[in-house]
């Protein structure tokens, strides 16, 4: 299953993987839709436990001041959150627990959309040849990449945009490789069938 994390950060790249896969890439702007709300109810669920669990630590203190003091004022962390100094101790418990259950409500509808987007998810194929790109390990003599180690993280980050480029866009890579290096082209075959062969070996 495709990770959210990747197309948040790489939506361009991953609509391309998909066309090259012929899925609906139109899932990815779905995807990112549902992903912005799911944020946005998510952050307002955590501000309202933060301001929740500030009201109930200064509820109780409160609670048991006013037995020995009636007229105790309430205090700032719950006037804060309500809105208003509550008449008494029952009238801040009765909001707070009304305010607990639109936290937990909150809590649902971010739940949901996060099913739906799993969803969607788990109907997208993987990204063309992801594993191939990401399995791939190199060993280089350890003396002579300490002597230079710019030439090497020049060399190694030249493969690796290679090797994303053909991964998100195999037709153009594989032709691009046969101008290059016109006596790999398969001999004998036509053009489509030398390409689909070579799609073939890339999927």
């Amino acid at each position: 299953m495709l990770d959210i994390k990747l197309i948040r950060d790489n939506a361009d790249a991953v609509r391309q993987g998909l066309t090259h896969r012929n899925a609906d890439a139109d899932a990815v702007d779905e995807v990112l839709k549902l992903d912005a709300t799911w944020r946005e109810k998510k952050t307002r669920a955590d501000d309202q436990q933060a301001a929740l669990n500030k009201a109930n630590k200064a509820f109780g203190p409160w609670m048991g001041g006013r037995k020995k003091n009636p007229d105790m004022p309430a205090p700032a962390e719950l006037i804060e959150l309500l809105g208003e100094a509550p008449a008494d101790p029952d009238a801040a418990k009765e909001k707070l627990r009304l305010l607990g259950e639109a936290k937990a409500a909150l809590d649902g509808e971010a739940e949901a959309i996060l099913n739906q987007i799993d969803g969607i998810l788990l109907h997208l194929p993987n990204l063309p040849s992801t594993q191939a790109v990401m399995g791939n390990t190199y060993i280089v003599n350890k003396s002579n990449y300490e002597k230079d180690k710019e030439k090497y993280a020049k060399t190694f980050r030249s493969i690796a945009k290679g090797q994303i480029f053909t991964a998100l866009n195999p037709g153009a890579a594989i032709r691009l490789h046969w101008d290059l290096y016109p006596e790999t082209k398969p001999k004998g075959k036509s053009d489509a069938e030398a390409h689909a062969e070579m799609m073939t070996l890339l999927a």
